[in-house]
C-alpha cells in the first residue's frame, strides 16, 4: 500500500490495515469470497465485484456500525478513501459538530452522508439522477434509522445546486461530490490515456454504470457548472467541494476559478493503498482557511541546496565573517532583501526574499555592459572633436577681429567680452551650418549703445557679464569637450530652434538658470528671457536615485523566500539555501549556481 504513509492521519486505516481472517470469521459473505494459501493468510480477487462488495461492506458493519446493501452493477466505493473525505471536511470546519452538508450524486451506497452522520451528527441533502441509485440510497438510510438527518431526492438535471437550494430556506455548510471522471467510453476504457505503456495494468475492476463513470465534458466541465452556479448562490453554501479523479483537472480548474475571480480555494490529496484521488474547494467566507494534507507538507520537506566554499577563494580570509559579508555584498548587487537571524563568528543565517531575478544570464550583461561602455568612449570621443573645432571657430573669430577678455580681470583666456567692429560679420557656428537660418545672423541692433548692454554667460559652474554687443543674438562658449554652452537666444531663433534652447538649459546649473538674463538694450528683436530648469542639485540627484535593496525590507511580492546560512562544517565553511516559500524552486538552485560561480 505505496500511499498509505500519506494517508490522512486520523484515518483508522492508516495504521490498522483491515484482518481479513478475522473479517472472514465474523462475517459469511466475505467469507465465501476470501481464499486462503498454504501460509494461511487470505486473499480476495478484487478483479471480481463480489470481492469487492464482500470487503466493503464487512468493514462499514465492523468499523462503523452500518449496515449497507448495494447491487453489483453500480459504483461500489473504497471506505478508506471516502473516509478521507470527511475527514478532510473535518479539518476545515474545525472538527465541528452538527453541519449541514449537500452530497451531489450520492449513489446506491449514500456512503458519504452515512459516514457523516455516524461520525459527526452532521446532517445531509443528498441528491441522485439514476433511480436504482435513488431507491438503494433510500433504502440504507431507513435500514440505519437516519431518516431524520438525511434527505434523499431525485435531480433531473444539470444544476444539481441550484435546482434543490431553488426553494429551501436557510444556508448549508458545505458540499460535496463524486463526479463522473470520464468524458467519453472510449476514455473510461482507458483507449484515450496518456498513461505510458509500460504502467501495469490495475489490480481490481470498477463496477460503475455509465452515469456514474461518464458525462459530457467529463470530471471537468462538471465542476465548472458547480463554479458558476456558486457564483449565484454564492453564501447559499459556505463551502463548495469536489472529488477529482485525475490530477490534470486539478490546475484546469484552479485556473476557472481564478476567471472567475474566485480567490479563497485549495486542493488536496487522498492517499490510500495504491490509489490517490483530488480534491478541489473553493468558498466565499473570508473565515475559511484551507488545510494542507500530509502529502503537500511531506512534499515541501526537502533538504537545503548546500555547497563547500573553497579556500583561498577571493583573496579574503576563510572564515565565516569575512565570506559571510563577501555574500551580502553578492546580495545587494542583486537586489536581494534579506534580514539578519543569526549572525556570529560561527554562522550568519538569513532570511531572504528576492523580488527580480538579477543572476541569470551573466555572461550576456558583461557582453551588453562592453558594448556600452564602447559606444560611451565613441560618443566622448566624438564630443571632443566636435570640441576642437569650436576652438578653431574661436580662434578664426579673434582672427576677425573679435577681442575675447574677462570684464573683470582682463584675462583673456577665460571668459569672454566681445568687442568688434561694425564692418565685422559674426556667424554663430551652428547658424552657420543650418542653411535655413542664415538670415537670423543679421545685425538687428545698431542702436545699441556701446558699454550698456549685459549679456549674462553661463557656464556649468559661474556666471559672467558680457558686454559691447553689436549685432550679436546667439553667444556660445564651450565649457567641456562634450557640452556645449548656449547663454542667450533672440526670440526668433528660440522659435525656429527650441530644441537647441532646451539642450542649452539641460547643460546649465540651476544657481545661474534661475535668474532671468536682462538686457539694457533698446532692441525690437530681443527681449528679457526667464529660464527656469530642473533641479540639478546633490539632494535632488540623491533623491531620485534607485534605492537600494537593504537589510530589513519588507517586500509586498516575491519571488521567492529561502534561509541562506554560512557556517563551519568540520574544517571547511559551507553554504546552505533552504526553501521557504515561492512560486518556483528552480529559482533557488539557480541562485546557488551564481554564488558557486562567484566564489570558486
Amino acid at each position: 500500500m505505496a500511499f498509505n504513509k500519506f494517508m490522512h492521519p486520523r484515518n483508522i486505516y492508516k495504521e490498522k490495515r483491515p484482518d481479513f481472517k478475522a473479517l472472514a470469521v465474523k462475517y459469511e459473505e466475505f467469507r465465501e469470497q476470501a481464499t486462503q494459501d498454504l501460509t494461511g493468510k487470505v486473499h480476495l480477487d478484487f478483479k471480481k465485484p463480489e470481492s469487492h462488495r464482500a470487503l466493503m461492506c464487512a468493514l462499514l458493519k465492523d468499523d462503523f456500525g452500518l449496515d449497507v446493501q448495494i447491487p453489483l452493477d453500480r459504483l461500489i466505493p473504497a471506505v478508506p478513501q471516502r473516509l478521507n473525505y470527511i475527514l478532510w471536511l473535518e479539518d476545515i470546519f474545525g472538527m465541528q459538530k452538527n453541519l449541514k452538508g449537500i452530497d451531489i450524486g450520492t449513489g446506491a451506497s449514500c456512503i458519504y452522508p452515512l459516514l457523516g452522520c455516524k461520525t459527526n451528527n452532521w446532517s445531509f441533502l443528498t441528491t441522485e439522477v439514476d433511480e436504482q441509485n435513488l431507491q438503494f440510497a433510500r433504502e440504507n438510510v431507513t435500514r440505519n434509522g437516519m431518516n431524520e438527518f438525511i434527505e434523499v431526492v431525485h435531480s433531473k438535471s444539470d444544476h444539481v445546486l441550484s435546482e434543490v437550494l431553488s426553494d429551501r430556506p436557510g444556508a448549508y455548510d458545505f458540499c460535496m461530490c463524486n463526479p463522473p471522471f470520464f468524458g467519453s467510453y472510449l476514455e473510461a476504457q482507458g483507449v484515450l490515456s496518456s498513461k505510458s505503456a509500460d504502467r501495469p495494468e490495475p489490480m481490481s475492476i470498477s463496477t460503475a454504470s455509465e452515469v456514474e463513470g461518464i458525462v459530457q465534458g467529463g470530471e471537468v466541465e462538471f465542476v465548472k457548472k458547480m463554479i458558476s452556479q456558486s457564483l449565484v448562490l454564492k453564501d447559499k453554501v459556505r463551502v463548495y467541494t469536489s472529488m477529482l479523479g485525475k490530477k490534470s483537472s486539478v490546475q484546469k480548474l484552479k485556473a476557472e476559478l481564478v476567471n472567475s475571480q474566485i480567490t479563497n480555494f485549495a486542493s488536496t490529496e487522498f492517499c490510500q493503498g495504491r490509489t490517490m484521488r483530488w480534491a478541489i474547494a473553493w468558498t466565499f467566507d473570508p473565515t475559511i482557511t484551507f488545510p494542507k494534507s500530509a502529502f503537500q507538507q511531506k512534499s515541501k520537506e526537502k533538504p537545503p541546496l548546500s555547497y563547500v566554499i573553497p579556500a583561498g577563494v577571493l583573496d579574503i580570509d576563510y572564515t565565516v565573517t569575512a565570506l559571510g559579508r563577501k555574500v551580502k555584498d553578492m546580495l545587494d548587487d542583486l537586489k536581494i532583501g534579506y534580514k539578519h537571524i543569526t549572525n556570529t563568528t560561527a554562522e550568519l543565517v538569513l532570511h531572504v526574499s528576492a523580488k527580480e531575478i538579477m543572476w541569470t544570464n551573466q555572461r550576456k550583461k558583461r557582453r551588453q555592459n562592453l558594448r556600452a561602455s564602447l559606444e560611451t568612449e565613441k560618443k566622448v570621443k566624438s564630443d571632443i572633436d566636435d570640441g576642437q573645432g569650436d576652438k578653431d571657430d574661436a580662434e578664426n573669430m579673434e582672427d576677425s577681429g573679435v577681442i575675447m577678455e574677462d570684464t573683470d580681470t582682463g584675462n583673456t583666456s577665460d571668459m569672454v567680452n566681445v568687442k568688434e567692429t561694425p564692418k565685422t560679420d559674426i556667424k554663430n557656428p551652428l547658424t552657420s551650418k543650418n542653411k535655413d537660418n542664415e538670415d537670423i545672423s543679421e545685425a538687428a541692433c545698431a542702436n545699441v549703445p556701446e558699454n550698456k548692454s549685459a549679456l549674462a554667460v553661463v557656464t556649468g559652474a559661474e556666471s559672467v557679464a558680457a558686454s559691447d554687443i553689436k549685432g550679436i543674438h546667439l553667444l556660445e562658449q564651450t565649457v567641456s569637450p562634450t557640452i556645449p554652452t548656449f547663454c542667450a537666444v533672440s526670440s526668433t531663433r528660440m522659435e525656429k530652434d527650441s530644441s537647441v534652447h532646451a539642450h542649452a538649459m539641460s547643460s546649465c546649473s540651476s544657481a545661474d538658470l534661475t535668474e532671468p538674463v536682462e538686457s539694457n538694450a533698446s532692441c525690437s528683436s530681443t527681449h528679457t528671457v526667464g529660464i527656469t530648469v530642473p533641479d540639478m542639485s546633490e539632494s535632488k540627484l540623491k533623491s531620485s536615485a534607485i534605492a537600494p535593496v537593504v537589510e530589513g525590507t519588507t517586500e509586498a511580492e516575491f519571488m521567492f523566500k529561502s534561509k541562506l546560512s554560512v557556517k563551519k562544517f568540520s574544517s571547511a565553511i559551507q553554504m546552505e539555501i533552504a526553501w521557504m516559500e515561492g512560486g518556483n524552486r528552480e529559482l533557488m538552485h539557480q541562485l546557488l549556481q551564481y554564488f558557486k560561480n562567484k566564489l570558486k
